[in-house]
């Protein structure tokens, strides 16, 4: 009786376990500066972006460049940086919820 009570156990929490990953498919996604500066543009909250695609532009002494550029295709959610703010690398600068 007891193996078959942690038989139950063990698959209610292999499904709790499964249902929770599906649940967060779509969470959002951190994405961060990788060069600090001065911000010049931001993309667009609600726009849709592919990885690669840049989110924050800094000013440098030659001209603009990418400070932030998506790391998953998806949905620009949160832009937490406006123009003329100074970031540093590693700063979060947007969250990206990811498309399935």
């Amino acid at each position: 009786m007891k193996k078959r009570n942690i038989i139950f156990i063990l698959v209610i929490a292999i499904f709790m376990v499964c249902a929770g990953s599906l649940a967060m498919g779509n969470a959002q996604v951190e994405q961060k500066a990788v060069v600090g500066g001065t911000v010049s543009h931001t993309i667009t909250v609600g726009s849709v972006v592919k990885s690669g695609d840049s989110l924050v532009e800094i000013s440098t002494l030659t001209g603009t460049t990418s400070a932030s550029r998506a790391t998953v295709d998806g949905t620009v959610k949160q832009i937490l940086v406006k123009q003329g703010d100074e970031i540093k690398a590693g700063q979060v600068v947007a969250y990206i919820e990811q498309s399935e």
